[in-house]
């Protein structure tokens, strides 16, 4: 059974089916949803919603790619699931594919959503025609990683915070103001909301859940697509190390943008990274219009 509503142009078409054990997943599509090319699977990062793929709406239509992005649990309109684990949502995602009857699509992770990205490749390889992973994070270790994991409550609770006193005032004067880099702001700041709409525990378990297994794809995964990884030399998120080490791993080609941070090689680059996974990819593959109920 499925939902569809439309809402405003700038978050794309809302959709939602129930899933098999009575949870709601929420995703939304941003592109070419009339006669795609390509699909792509969105994994947004953390805190975040599916929302955030907004920024490549306007170049997924000029490359007649359609993007899934659902909202992880408790990110948005999905219900929060208690204790689930990063491999946990990659097998939503596989009932949002076959729902809508979608037998191949790219798979596209941006920071904390690349261990669900991962996830996702080692979960259904056979439909993943390329992944590709922006500014990936890496996960730490030692006692570093130990006094990050437990602060995670902590940050974001402050983000939240920060969220409804700060960012969303500034939302409200971004309105008028049409350049590139004010929409890009604007386009997070869609996606924080819509994740920290009913609270912040989705937040927490999203971000505490990739510290837990990831499901880093086996070799035997890698063969049925070939992998792309973009990172900024001006990251101060990330590890730049990691990522570079976690593309030796993954056998994948990495693009390194001198001059670029974690958040403008994902909002100034949207045209590359779009340009560049389907150019490695097979094309996707629509069995239906997505206007058809799923069963």
């Amino acid at each position: 059974m499925t939902s569809t509503h439309n809402t405003a142009l700038r978050i794309g078409r809302t959709r939602r089916i129930v899933l098999r054990d009575g949870r709601i997943a929420e995703w939304h599509e941003f592109g070419e949803n009339e006669n795609p090319q390509t699909v792509a699977l969105y994994c947004h990062g953390t805190p975040g919603s599916g929302r955030e793929a907004q920024i490549f709406d306007r170049v997924a239509r000029e490359k007649k790619i359609l993007l899934i992005a659902p909202d992880r649990p408790g990110c948005g309109g999905s219900t929060l699931t208690p204790h689930r684990t990063v491999q946990d949502w990659a097998a939503d995602a596989a009932e949002i594919l076959d729902a809508l009857q979608i037998t191949q699509c790219l798979v596209l992770g941006y920071s904390g959503g690349t261990p669900y990205a991962l996830a996702c490749a080692t979960a259904f390889p056979q439909k993943v025609s390329a992944l590709g992973l922006i500014a990936p994070y890496t996960p730490e270790e030692g006692v570093f990683a130990r006094v990050e994991e437990r602060s995670i409550p902590v940050m974001m609770r402050l983000q939240y915070l920060l969220h409804n006193n700060l960012l969303l005032p500034l939302s409200r004067r971004l309105l008028h103001i049409r350049t590139k880099r004010a929409r890009a702001i604007e386009s997070f700041i869609h996606s924080h909301s819509h994740a920290f709409e009913h609270s912040f525990r989705g937040a927490i378990q999203d971000y505490t859940a990739i510290y837990g297994e990831w499901g880093i794809p086996p070799e035997q995964a890698r063969k049925h697509f070939s992998t792309v990884v973009w990172v900024g030399e001006r990251d101060q998120v990330i590890s730049k190390e990691g990522a570079y080490s976690q593309g030796q791993e993954l056998n994948a080609t990495v693009r390194s943008f001198p001059g670029r941070g974690h958040a403008s090689l994902f909002t100034q680059h949207a045209e590359e990274i779009l340009t560049e996974i389907k150019h490695v990819a097979y094309p996707g593959i629509l069995k239906n219009s997505l206007d058809r109920p799923a069963p």
